[in-house]
C-alpha cells in the first residue's frame, strides 16, 4: 500500500505537463466557457491538461491537487470568487480571472487584461494627438466622474445600453448626437452593440461627412467601414467577438506563465508576474487599428502613454485631416502645413497662424457667425520652400475642395509659388498674408488675388533709414540671401540708403549668403563673415528670412565674432520664430550677436481692444511669445467680416471675383490697429511700426523683442520713444557706428590662432635666404675679399671715416639687443631706443608698409649706387653732376649697406610673416605686422614677391660693398676685415630670420638660439679681431659681451617672470657698468690709442693773423710745436709725427704768418 502510494506520487512529481483547471458556476455563459476550453485545448495540447470545473460553493474547493498550478476564474460570481482566493492563497496556486468581481485581495490572482486605468489613459492618448477640445464619448457603463480626466475639454457623456435593436440606435443618434454639431466620437460599447451606432451613423449621413470616431478596446471586432480609429490590447487585434476576445486574453497570460522556464514552483511563478505585471494586470499596451479597405490595419502603438504611428490614418471620407462638427460649413484654407518637398526638412513657424485659429474659435464663442461652422483646410504644399512640381500636385488634390480664401504661408518665395500653382489650376480664391513682406506683391494689377494685413519690407525699410539717421549712423553692412526675393529688396535698400546719404561699405560680393543657409554651409561663408570686421563697421542689416538667419547669426558667434562687433538690424520680427527653435547651443550661440539688435515691424497687440484679444489668446495658446500672431488674427478677422458682410448681402460667399471685392471692402478695428486694404495696391493703409529692442534672458535661454518706440504716419509726431534702448554694452548711450578693436585689428584676438601653413611657407623662405647668403657670402670672400688687413703700427691723424666705423659699434649694439627676447617697454635705453633707432621699423599696421616704400626706394637706390660704383660712372669726369652723383654713390655705401642692412632685412621679412590665421585656409593668415592684410592672396602676392626679390638682390651686393667702401677709401685708418664683415652678414641674416620664425612662438627658446649663435659670433671676433686698431677690436667684444647678457637676462625673465622687471633692469643695468669698467681697465692697459685729432691753431690768434694783426708765424709755430709735443708725450716710441696732409696745411699758415711779419 505504502509501495504503490510512493510510485503515485513519483508519478506526479515528475508529470510535466501543467495541470489549468476552469471554474465556471451558474453565472457563467456556458458558450463562452466553451470557446475558451476549445482555444485553450487547441492551443496548448502538448503543454497544459485543461480542465473544466462547477463551482457551485465553497465545498466545492475542498480537495488539493499537487500539480494543479493555475485556475482560471470564470465564475462571475462575486462570491465564488472570493471563496476562490482564499483557496488559492492557502493552497499556492496561480489565478487566472478576467475581471475583479471581488473587494477582497490575493497575491495569487493575476489579470487577464490591462487596468480601466490604462484603458481611459489610452484614449486620452489619443484624444490629445487628435487635439480634440470638444468630443462625445458614448458608453453603458460610463459616470459622471470620467470628465475629471478632461480638465480643459469639452466631454459629453450619452449612455447607451448594449442592444441590437438598429432602430433604437439610430433614433439614438438621430435625436441625440445630431443635433449637437458634435462629430468628434468616442464609442465604448462592445462588440455588437457599436456596429449599430456605427450604422445609425451612416445612415444619418455623418460619417459622410466626415466624423471622427475613436472605437474602444472592446468596440472594434466588426468594424467596416473606412477611416475608423480604435485601440486594442496588443495581442487581442484578431479578436471578432466577446468570446475570442476574452479566450485571446487569458491565453496572453499563460503564455506569459509559460515563458517562465521555472513555471511548475508556483511560489517563482508569482514572483515572475507581479515583476511582469502593473499591479496584477497586464501592462497597459495597446495597437492602433484603422479601418482601411474594410479591413482592420494596424497602424501604430501606445506604450506607456507614448503614441507610435507606423503608417498614415485615414479618416471617414478617405481623409487624412481630423474631422470637424456637422453645422453648414464654410470652408477657409488655412497655410499652416509644416511639410516641404522631399529632402527639406519640416517648418517650425506655422505657429503663426494661431492667431488667426484663435480668431475662428473666438467667433463661435460669440455667436458672430450663428448657424454657420468655419471649416479650415489645412494646406500643406510646401511651408518654408516652393518647388513646382511638388506643390502643383499638392493643390491638384484640393480643387474639388475649394475655400471662400486662403491664409498663405508667411514666406514670401512660397507665396509666389502658391499664385503661380492656384492660377495654372484655375484656383481663384483670394489669398491673404498675414506677414510675406516682399514688395513686388503689393502690385495689384499683377496680383490681384493677393492681399496682406502687414506692411511691405519697403515701407519698413523706409523707417529704418530714418532711424540710422535719429541715431547718427552714416555707416551699414548688408548680408542679404542670394534669391531673388532678397535682391529686390537689397535694390530697394540700396536706393533708399544712397537717398539718405547712408554708406554701404561692403561690396555685392561680400554680403552674398546661399538661399537657404544652413550649418553646412559654415566653412564656405566663415572667411566672409570675418572679413565683415575689417570694416570696422557695427551696424548690420539681415536681408535673410529665417531659419537662415538663425543658423548666420549662430555661425557668425561660432566663426568667433562677439558681442559688439555688430549691431543687428533686422527689418523683421525675429523672437517669435527664435522660440521654437530646439536646440539650446544654437540658441545660445545666437544671443550674443542678436543681443542690443533693433527690430523694424508693424505694431502688434496697440489700444485697448489689442490688449483684450491678446489676454484671450494667452489663455487659449499659452505661449512665451506671441509675435505675429495679432497679424493672423487679424487676417482671420478680415474673412470673418467679409463672410459676414456677403452673408447680409444674400451673397454666394464662394463666389471668389465678388468676395474679393467684399474683402477690400472691410474696416474694422483689429488686434493691430484699423485695418483696411488700400484701394490701389495689395497692402494695408498705414499702419504703426513698432521699433523693437532685441533683449536676451539668460536664465530661460529666450530672446525677447521689448518695443521702445513706434513710427505713426497718422500722428502729429512720427517716431515715438517709449523707453532707450539697452544695447550690446548694457548701456542705453547711443554707440557709434564704427568700432576699434582692442588689437587694431579687423577681429578679435580670440579668433588668431597659430597657422602651421603660414609658418611652414615662412620657414622655408627662412631657410632659403640664409642658405642662400651663405653661400654667396663665401664665395664673395673667398674670390675678392680674401685679402690680409695689416694694424696700425704708428699713430695716424684721425679722420672723419673713423668716427663712421666708431659710430657703427654704437649702432650695431642698438641693433641686436632689439633682435633678442621682449621684456616690457620698461626704459627708453633697453627697448625704446634700439626699436626705434635701429630695427624696429616694422611698426604695427599701415606703418609698417610705410617702412616697406621706404625698403624698396632703398633698395632701387642702392642698385643705382652699385652700377655707378662699379662701372665708375663719374669718377673721371668734368660734369659736375656725375661727380657729385659718384661721392654720393660711395658715401651711400655704409648708410644703406651696413647701418640699414638689418632694417632692410627685417621689414622684408615682416612681409612674409603670416604665422597666424583665423580661419583654415592658407589665404586666412595674415601679416604678424599688419593684421588687416591677409597673405597669399590679392596685392599680398606681389608684396611677398618683391619682398623675396629684394632679399636675392640685396644680400649679395651688400655683402660685396662692405668691405668695399672700407678698402677703397684712401684716408680711413680704421679697417674691418673683410671676414669679419663676411661672419657678420651671414650672422645678422640668421638672427632676423630666428626673431620671425621662432620669437613669436617662444621668447626663451629664441633668446637661447640667440644666445649660441652670439657665442660663436663673439669667439669668432675675438680669435680674428675684427679690426686693425686694438681700442676697436676692445669695444666690440665688449659691445658683444653687453648683448649677449641683455639677451641672456631677457630668456630668463620669459623662464623666470615672478621678479619684478625693476629687478630685472638693475641687474642688466650693473652687468653694462661692470663690462663698461673692465673695458677701460684692458683699454688703459693693452689698448694705447694709434690715432689721435689734427693739432689744431690757436683760433683767436689765427683769426687776428687772418684780418692782418700783428700776430707773427712764430707764435703760431710755437702753438702747433706744443700739441705736437704734447701727443708726442703719450707715444714714447715716436717722435712728433704731423701727417702729410695737415702738414702742408700748416705750412701754409706758416708761410702766410711769415710774410706778414715781414710786411710788418
Amino acid at each position: 500500500m505504502k509501495a504503490g502510494l510512493l510510485v503515485f506520487l513519483l508519478l506526479q512529481l515528475t508529470e510535466c505537463q501543467l495541470l489549468v483547471d476552469l471554474y465556471y458556476s451558474a453565472s457563467t455563459d456556458l458558450e463562452l466557457k466553451s470557446v475558451i476550453f476549445d482555444k485553450l485545448n487547441q492551443n496548448y495540447q502538448n503543454l497544459i491538461e485543461i480542465r473544466a470545473r462547477l463551482i457551485s460553493s465553497f465545498s466545492d474547493l475542498d480537495y488539493y491537487e499537487i500539480n494543479l498550478k493555475i485556475i482560471v476564474d470564470l465564475t462571475f460570481s462575486t462570491s465564488i470568487s472570493a471563496y476562490i482566493k482564499e483557496y488559492v492563497g492557502r493552497n499556492h496556486i496561480i489565478l487566472i480571472s478576467t475581471q475583479d468581481l471581488s473587494y477582497s485581495y490575493s497575491r495569487w490572482e493575476f489579470f487577464s487584461h490591462s487596468a480601466q486605468q490604462d484603458h481611459e489613459n489610452a484614449l486620452n492618448n489619443l484624444v490629445s494627438f487628435f487635439n480634440w477640445n470638444v468630443f462625445i464619448i458614448i458608453s453603458n457603463d460610463l459616470d459622471e466622474s470620467f470628465l475629471e480626466k478632461y480638465p480643459n475639454k469639452t466631454v459629453n457623456i450619452f449612455y447607451f445600453p448594449n442592444t441590437s435593436d438598429q432602430n433604437l440606435a439610430d433614433l439614438f443618434i438621430g435625436k441625440k448626437i445630431k443635433p449637437t454639431g458634435i462629430q468628434n466620437l468616442v464609442i465604448l460599447n462592445p462588440g455588437e452593440t457599436a456596429n449599430k451606432l456605427l450604422k445609425s451613423l451612416e445612415n444619418k449621413i455623418i460619417l459622410d461627412n466626415g466624423a471622427g470616431v475613436i472605437l474602444g478596446s472592446q468596440s472594434s471586432w466588426n468594424a467596416k467601414f473606412d477611416g475608423l480609429i480604435g485601440y486594442t490590447e496588443s495581442g487581442l487585434e484578431n479578436a471578432t467577438d466577446y468570446y475570442s476576445y476574452e479566450a485571446l486574453s487569458i491565453a496572453k497570460l499563460l503564455n506569459l506563465i509559460l515563458s517562465f522556464p521555472d513555471n511548475s514552483n508556483s511560489l517563482a511563478t508569482r514572483e515572475f508576474l507581479e515583476k511582469s505585471t502593473v499591479n496584477h494586470y497586464l501592462p497597459g499596451n495597446f495597437t492602433i487599428i484603422n479601418i482601411k479597405n474594410s479591413q482592420k490595419v494596424n497602424v501604430g502603438y501606445i506604450s506607456q502613454g507614448s503614441l507610435d504611428f507606423s503608417s498614415t490614418l485615414i479618416f471617414p471620407g478617405n481623409s487624412t485631416q481630423i474631422p470637424n462638427s456637422p453645422y453648414t460649413n464654410i470652408s477657409i484654407w488655412m497655410g499652416d502645413g509644416a511639410s516641404n518637398p522631399l529632402g527639406f526638412a519640416n517648418s517650425s513657424f506655422t505657429v503663426v497662424k494661431d492667431g488667426a485659429k484663435y480668431a475662428l474659435k473666438a467667433a463661435v464663442t460669440d455667436h458672430f457667425l450663428d448657424g454657420f461652422e468655419i471649416w479650415q483646410t489645412h494646406i500643406n504644399c510646401g511651408a518654408e520652400v516652393y518647388e513646382p512640381t511638388f506643390s502643383l500636385n499638392c493643390y491638384k488634390k484640393l480643387v474639388n475642395d475649394p475655400g471662400v480664401a486662403y491664409l498663405v504661408h508667411p514666406f514670401p518665395i512660397v507665396a509666389l509659388g502658391d499664385i503661380t500653382s492656384m492660377r495654372m489650376l484655375n484656383i481663384t480664391i483670394p489669398l491673404i498674408a498675414d506677414h510675406v513682406a516682399v514688395g513686388v506683391l503689393a502690385n495689384k494689377t499683377e496680383y490681384p488675388e493677393f492681399m496682406r494685413i502687414a506692411g511691405n519690407d519697403d515701407y519698413r525699410i523706409n523707417v529704418l533709414m530714418d532711424l540710422m539717421y535719429i541715431f547718427g549712423w552714416k555707416n551699414v553692412l548688408i548680408v542679404t540671401e542670394n534669391s531673388t526675393v532678397s535682391w529686390v529688396m537689397y535694390e530697394y535698400l540700396k536706393a533708399r540708403a544712397e537717398s539718405a546719404n547712408i554708406n554701404i561699405v561692403n561690396k555685392p560680393e561680400e554680403m552674398q549668403i546661399v538661399e537657404n543657409y544652413n550649418p553646412s554651409h559654415f566653412d564656405e561663408y566663415k572667411e566672409l563673415m570675418i572679413s565683415l570686421l575689417a570694416y570696422k563697421t557695427r551696424p548690420l542689416i539681415l536681408n535673410m528670412a529665417p531659419p537662415s538667419s538663425f543658423y548666420f547669426l549662430a555661425d557668425m558667434h561660432n566663426a568667433g565674432i562677439e558681442m559688439g562687433d555688430f549691431i543687428l538690424l533686422y527689418p523683421n520680427k525675429l523672437a517669435f520664430a527664435y522660440t521654437t527653435i530646439s536646440d539650446p547651443s544654437m540658441l545660445e550661440s545666437m544671443a550674443p550677436i542678436a543681443y542690443g539688435g533693433i527690430v523694424i515691424n508693424e505694431a502688434e497687440w496697440i489700444g485697448e481692444y489689442g490688449k483684450e484679444v491678446l489676454k484671450g489668446f494667452l489663455k487659449e495658446y499659452p505661449t512665451i511669445n506671441a509675435d505675429f500672431r495679432c497679424f493672423s488674427y487679424d487676417t482671420a478677422m478680415l474673412i470673418l467680416y467679409a463672410l459676414k458682410y456677403t452673408l447680409d448681402q444674400g451673397q454666394d460667399v464662394y463666389n471668389s471675383s465678388l468676395f474679393n471685392t467684399y474683402l477690400r471692402q472691410q474696416r474694422f478695428l483689429g488686434c493691430s490697429g484699423t485695418v483696411s486694404i488700400n484701394s490701389q495696391s495689395n497692402d494695408r493703409n498705414s499702419a504703426p511700426i513698432g521699433i523693437y529692442n532685441l533683449r536676451y534672458d539668460s536664465q530661460y535661454n529666450i530672446l525677447y523683442e521689448q518695443l521702445i518706440g513706434a513710427y505713426d504716419l497718422g500722428s502729429l509726431q512720427l517716431f515715438s520713444f517709449y523707453e532707450d534702448a539697452i544695447w550690446y554694452n548694457n548701456k542705453t548711450n547711443t554707440p557709434s557706428d564704427t568700432v576699434e578693436n582692442e588689437n587694431g585689428c579687423p577681429f578679435k584676438n580670440s579668433q588668431i590662432e597659430y597657422s602651421a601653413n603660414g609658418a611652414g611657407i615662412l620657414y622655408g623662405i627662412s631657410i632659403g635666404i640664409a642658405i642662400h647668403t651663405i653661400v654667396l657670402a663665401f664665395y664673395i670672400w673667398k674670390k675678392w675679399w680674401n685679402v690680409e688687413i695689416q694694424d696700425i703700427r704708428e699713430p695716424k691723424l684721425i679722420q672723419f671715416e673713423d668716427y663712421v666705423a666708431m659710430l657703427m659699434i654704437l649702432i650695431d649694439f642698438l641693433q641686436l639687443i632689439s633682435v633678442g627676447p621682449d621684456i616690457e617697454n620698461y626704459d627708453i635705453f633697453t627697448y625704446t631706443l634700439p626699436h626705434y633707432t635701429s630695427i624696429n621699423w616694422s611698426s604695427q599696421g599701415k606703418n609698417m608698409w610705410l617702412h616697406m616704400y621706404f625698403a624698396l626706394v632703398g633698395i632701387l637706390a642702392w642698385l643705382l649706387f652699385c652700377v655707378t660704383i662699379i662701372f665708375r660712372i663719374g669718377e673721371n669726369t668734368e660734369n659736375d653732376l656725375l661727380g657729385n652723383w659718384n661721392i654720393l654713390s660711395k658715401f651711400s655705401i655704409p648708410i644703406l649697406g651696413n647701418a640699414l642692412f638689418l632694417p632692410f632685412i627685417s621689414v622684408f621679412f615682416s612681409v612674409i610673416q603670416c604665422d597666424q590665421q583665423i580661419g583654415s585656409k592658407l589665404s586666412q593668415s595674415f601679416v604678424r605686422k599688419d593684421c588687416s592684410t591677409f597673405c597669399w592672396k590679392d596685392t599680398h602676392i606681389l608684396w611677398a614677391i618683391l619682398s623675396i626679390l629684394s632679399l636675392v638682390l640685396y644680400l649679395p651686393l651688400a655683402i660685396y660693398f662692405r668691405p668695399y667702401w672700407e678698402l677703397s677709401q684712401e684716408f680711413i685708418n680704421i679697417k674691418t676685415r673683410p671676414l669679419f664683415l663676411t661672419i657678420k652678414s651671414i650672422f645678422q641674416v640668421c638672427i632676423i630670420a630666428l626673431s620671425k620664425t621662432v620669437k613669436p612662438q617662444s621668447q626663451a627658446l629664441h633668446g637661447l638660439f640667440y644666445c649660441i649663435l652670439l657665442f660663436i659670433f663673439t669667439f669668432i671676433c675675438l680669435k680674428k679681431k675684427p679690426y686693425n686698431e686694438s681700442r676697436m677690436n676692445l669695444w666690440q667684444i665688449i659691445s658683444y659681451l653687453a648683448i649677449l647678457w641683455s639677451v641672456g637676462l631677457s630668456s630668463l625673465y620669459w623662464i623666470i617672470s615672478a621678479v619684478s622687471i625693476e629687478a630685472w633692469m638693475l641687474t642688466e643695468y650693473l652687468g653694462w657698468i661692470i663690462l663698461f669698467i673692465i673695458g677701460v681697465y684692458l683699454q688703459k692697459l693693452f689698448c694705447p690709442s694709434m690715432l689721435f685729432n689734427e693739432p689744431g691753431v690757436n683760433v683767436v690768434k689765427l683769426f687776428r693773423f687772418s684780418l692782418g694783426r700783428t700776430i707773427c708765424a712764430s707764435e703760431i709755430n710755437k702753438d702747433i710745436k706744443e700739441q705736437v709735443s704734447r701727443y708726442s708725450f703719450h707715444l714714447s716710441s715716436s717722435r712728433a709725427f704731423i701727417d702729410a696732409n695737415s702738414s702742408s696745411q700748416i705750412a701754409i699758415y706758416r708761410i702766410e704768418a711769415q710774410h706778414h711779419c715781414t710786411e710788418q
